[in-house]
């Protein structure tokens, strides 16, 4: 904490800095995994409407 007091960081703001990256990371990961989730039930309807229109040939 020494390097800190040198910066002018003491251990609120540092809590607070610590708070408001780990909330960007988790939301930046939630987000991520949600679009690989959309992107998958894409593929898997794009797969089935292409059997559909195969099987009906």
């Amino acid at each position: 904490m020494i390097m800190l007091d040198t910066l002018g960081i003491d251990a609120g703001t540092l809590i607070a800095i610590i708070a408001l990256v780990s909330v960007w990371v988790y939301s930046a990961i939630f987000v991520h995994l949600y679009a690989e989730r959309k992107l998958d039930e894409a593929k898997r309807r794009e797969a089935r409407r292409q059997r559909d229109i195969t099987n009906e040939s």
